[in-house]
C-alpha cells in the first residue's frame, strides 16, 4: 500500500523527535551517572579526610592518656624517642561490636604516627638536621628548649637580645626591629623600626608595641622575611628534601650546602611554662614559708628533724647567700624568720652561726658535698624545695635539649661552659628521665632537676646559682607532630600540637595543620607489606620506662 506523501513526512518527523528525545535522555542518564560518580568519589575523599583527621587527633589523645597515667603514679613510657610506640601504629576504622571476631582480626586500615621536629642524629651543638629519613625521631620535644620571647623580654631584654643575635641570619638591625616591636614606646633603637617606618608601608600597619600574641606576628617586623623565619624546611618535615638543597632551581631558595638550616621559628616559643611542682606533680615546699611552724613540720615529714632544725635556724639567723627582708623587726620579728633563701643551692655546705634567745647556735647544713649520698640528697632537695613565690614560672630554658643558640640566653655562662653543658648531656633523642623510677644508675642522665650540672662537675655551685631560676631539666609543655594516613592512599593529615601536661586534663596551647606544607607520605617509615604495629594498652608493666 502506498503511503501518502504528507503522512510520510509526519512519520519521519516523529522518528527524528524520538531519536532526539532518546539522545537527550541518554545524555541526561550519562550526566546523572557521572554526577553520581563524582559525588560518590567526593564523599569518599571527604570521608577519608575525616578519617585521617581523626587518626591524627588520636595521637593527641594517646599522649594525653600517657600523661594522665603518669600523674596517677603508674609507670608509663618516656615520650622522647620510641619508634615502637609512636611509629605507624595501626588503628582499626571499623565499628567493632562485642563478639565480632571478624572485625577484631581484620587488618586495620589506619596508621597514626607521632614524631618530633628535631631528628635523633642532630648534634648537641645545634647544627641543622640531615637528609636521611633514618634520623626521624618518634616522640615529643621539650617546649622549654625554645626561647620564650615574651617572658624573657619582661625578665631581661638584654639577654633576649643576645640570644636573638645568635640565631641564624640574625643582624643587629633585625633584632633591634623585633625589640622595638615588643617595647611599649615609639623610641627607635639603632637600626630598629617604630610607628613612623610602618606607616610608610603600603598598606600601612600599626606595630604591636607590646607582647606577641603569635610567633607568626614576627613576619610583620621590618627586615623579617619568610626565609629567615621558616628556614629552608619548606614542607615542615624536619628533613632536607631535594628541592631544599638545589640552590635556586626550585623553591624554596637555599644555599645548597647539604644542611637544613633552621629558621627563627624553630628557636622561639610563647608557651613554655613550668608549674612549681615536683616530679610526681605534688606542690613543692616553699622555703620562704612565713609560718615557720608549718615549714618545720613540712621539712621534718619530708626529710628529717635535723633538716628541719637547720632550715629554721637559717631562716632566723641567716647564712651565706641568704638575704634579709628589708623590713623592721616590728613588722617581721626574728622568730618569724627575716632571712630568705635566694636559691636551693644556699643549703649546700652552709653553716649557721649566731646567737638566738641567749644561746649560741653553730649548725652545719645536712646537705654536704663531701657525703657519699650528696647526689641523691641534692636531687631530692631541688625536686621538693623551692624559692619561687609564683605557682608557675614562664620561660625557663630546658638545658637538657636546648640548642647552642638558645643557650646564649644565659649570659652568665661563657661559651666554654655552654659547650660543656651540651657535650655532657645525652644526645638529643635519647630518652631522658623525667620520673623518679627511671635511669637512676646512669651518671650521664639528667633526672628532671638541675642537680646533674653540679654533681656531674659541669658547672661550679656559684655559676649554677646564678642561672638556677632561669633553667630547668625537664618540661611539662611538649611539642609534637601527629600524622594520620590510610593504607594505600596519598591522603594524610598532619597536626603540630603544643600540649601543656602541667595541668590536668592536659591543655592544648597551640595547634596548627601541617599537611598544607607537605604530604604525610614523606614521613612514612614503615613497610606497608609488613605486619602492622598494634596500639598498646597503657598502664601495663610492658610499657614501663626503659622497656620497648
Amino acid at each position: 500500500m502506498r503511503i501518502p506523501r504528507g503522512r510520510s513526512k509526519e512519520t519521519a518527523f516523529v522518528l527524528v523527535a524520538v531519536l532526539v528525545v532518546i539522545s537527550i535522555l541518554s545524555y541526561s542518564a550519562y550526566e546523572f551517572a557521572h554526577w553520581i560518580e563524582v559525588e560518590t568519589e567526593t564523599a569518599m575523599v571527604q570521608g577519608r579526610q575525616t578519617q585521617t583527621r581523626y587518626l591524627a587527633e588520636s595521637g593527641q589523645a594517646f599522649i594525653e592518656a600517657i600523661e594522665r597515667l603518669r600523674r596517677q603514679g603508674q609507670q608509663v613510657p618516656l615520650l622522647d624517642n620510641n619508634s615502637d610506640l609512636f611509629d605507624g601504629i595501626a588503628i582499626s576504622l571499623e565499628a567493632k561490636e562485642a563478639g565480632d571476631e571478624s572485625v577484631a582480626t581484620a587488618e586495620p586500615e589506619g596508621r597514626m604516627t607521632i614524631r618530633s621536629s628535631i631528628p635523633s642524629s642532630e648534634s648537641s651543638k645545634g647544627s641543622g638536621p640531615t637528609s636521611s629519613t633514618e634520623n626521624v625521631r618518634f616522640g615529643t620535644d621539650s617546649e622549654a628548649a625554645r626561647i620564650h620571647v615574651n617572658a624573657w623580654f619582661l625578665r631581661d631584654a638584654k639577654s633576649l637580645e643576645s640570644a636573638l643575635l645568635a640565631l641564624p641570619a640574625a643582624t643587629k638591625e633585625r633584632v633591634a626591629a623585633v625589640l622595638d616591636w615588643l617595647d611599649a614606646d615609639d623610641v627607635k633603637r639603632e637600626g630598629g623600626a617604630e610607628r613612623e617606618e610602618y606607616e610608610k608601608l603600603e598598606p600601612a600597619i600599626v606595630p604591636r608595641n607590646g607582647l606577641l600574641e603569635s610567633l607568626d606576628e614576627l613576619l610583620l617586623v621590618q627586615g623579617m622575611t619568610p626565609a629567615v623565619f621558616f628556614g629552608e624546611d619548606a614542607n615542615r618535615n624536619g628533613l632536607l628534601d631535594p628541592e631544599e638543597n638545589d640552590g635556586e632551581q626550585q623553591p624554596p631558595m637555599d644555599d645548597e650546602d647539604g644542611e637544613l638550616d633552621p629558621g627563627w621559628k624553630d628557636f622561639l616559643t610563647l608557651w613554655s611554662v613550668e608549674p612549681n611542682v615536683d616530679r610526681k606533680g605534688l606542690p613543692k615546699i616553699r622555703l620562704h614559708e612565713p609560718d615557720l611552724g608549718k615549714l618545720y613540720s613540712q621539712i621534718e615529714r619530708e626529710f628529717s628533724t635535723e633538716w628541719a632544725q637547720w632550715i629554721i635556724s637559717a631562716r632566723v639567723l641567716g647564712t651565706a647567700g641568704m638575704f634579709r627582708e628589708p623590713v623592721s623587726p616590728e613588722v617581721v620579728p626574728p622568730e618569724m624568720g627575716p632571712f630568705r633563701f635566694g636559691s636551693t643551692l644556699d643549703l649546700v655546705d652552709a653553716r649557721v652561726v649566731g646567737i638566738y634567745q641567749g644561746k649560741t647556735v653553730d649548725k652545719e647544713s645536712p646537705l654536704r658535698s663531701s657525703e657519699g649520698d650528696f647526689r641523691e640528697q641534692l636531687e631530692k632537695v631541688m625536686d621538693r624545695l623551692t624559692v619561687e613565690w609564683e605557682p608557675q614560672v614562664q620561660g625557663r630554658l630546658d638545658v637538657t635539649s636546648a640548642r647552642m643558640e638558645s643557650l646564649s640566653l644565659l649570659k652568665s655562662l661563657s661559651e666554654e661552659e655552654r659547650k660543656k653543658i651540651v657535650d655532657s648531656r645525652p644526645p638529643i633523642g635519647v630518652p631522658r628521665n623525667s620520673s623518679a623510677e627511671t635511669s637512676a644508675n646512669d651518671d650521664r642522665q639528667p633526672r628532671g632537676t638541675n642537680a646533674w650540672l653540679l654533681t656531674g662537675g659541669i658547672l661550679p655551685k656559684e655559676t649554677l646559682r646564678l642561672i638556677e631560676r632561669d633553667i630547668c631539666s625537664t618540661s611539662h609543655v611538649i611539642r609534637f607532630e601527629t600524622a594520620g594516613r590510610m593504607l594505600g592512599q596519598r591522603q594524610g593529615h598532619r597536626l603540630e600540637i603544643v600540649l601543656d601536661t602541667g595541668v590536668m586534663p592536659p591543655r592544648v596551647r597551640s595547634r596548627s595543620r601541617l599537611d598544607r606544607w607537605g604530604s604525610v607520605n614523606s614521613l612514612q617509615q614503615e613497610d606497608e607489606s609488613g605486619q602492622a604495629k598494634e596500639l598498646p594498652t597503657l598502664g601495663e608493666e610492658a610499657l614501663a620506662p626503659g622497656s620497648s
